[in-house]
């Protein structure tokens, strides 16, 4: 490793090393966003303090990014 640093000129091994190192941590950002989640609802929906009946109830996963769209989770 040291002589691969030593032939190139102090700037470039700097910009070798500063790009490894960003790659390396950009992975774990990566990582963490696939890891499995859950959500779960239960209640009672009212309309006027009365229980609705025959009411579809959909959950959706809301996306903050332009471009990707909401996800239905599940619907009852």
């Amino acid at each position: 490793m040291q002589n691969y640093f030593s032939s190139l000129s102090s700037s470039k091994a700097l910009c070798h090393i500063l790009l490894s190192i960003l790659l390396f941590l950009s992975s774990f950002n990566k990582a963490s966003s696939f890891r499995l989640q859950g959500a779960a609802v239960k209640g009672q929906l009212l309309c006027k303090g009365i229980p609705a009946a025959h009411i579809n109830v959909g959950l959706f996963d809301v996306d903050r990014n332009p471009g990707d769209p909401d996800d239905l989770l599940d619907k009852e």
